[in-house]
């Protein structure tokens, strides 16, 4: 049987550790936050060829207080690409509804309707569930 990489577990030394969660959902959640970036880093193994240009892989970076790094697949990095666009498309959604309501309602109640929001998306919500079922 042959699995897709999207849905084998997610392993990183600081991020997600101990956690039951897959690439799909972790990603997801990179994807739904501003706090990760996409960037490239040389791989190890370069041309011994001083006139080839520099190979590099996809990463992602945490822009956080610590600095930290994932290292992603042509595959994961598609991914990641494709529900980056979702969310910046949902923001861009969720931002002229906040517009429509104008600045007098409650922000708590804004907040509550933003995670409504958020969980219809179903990618999202089953980050969320398996998140919740490991914490």
């Amino acid at each position: 049987m042959n699995t897709n990489i999207l849905d084998t577990k997610f392993k990183h030394h600081s991020m997600f550790k101990g956690s039951n969660l897959t690439k799909r959902q972790v990603i997801e959640y990179f994807a739904s936050s501003d706090d990760f970036r996409l960037d490239k880093t040389p791989t190890k193994i370069q041309s011994t060829n001083l006139f080839d240009p520099v190979a590099y892989e996809p990463i992602l970076v945490y822009c956080g207080k610590r600095k930290s790094t994932y290292k992603l697949t042509e595959e994961e990095k598609e991914y990641y690409l494709e529900r980056c666009k979702f969310w910046l498309s949902f923001k861009d959604r969720i931002n002229k509804d906040w517009e429509n309501w104008g600045k007098n309602i409650n922000y708590l109640k804004w907040l509550d309707y933003e995670i409504e929001q958020r969980m219809e998306v179903r990618e999202y919500a089953d980050y969320m569930n398996a998140y919740k079922k490991t914490s």
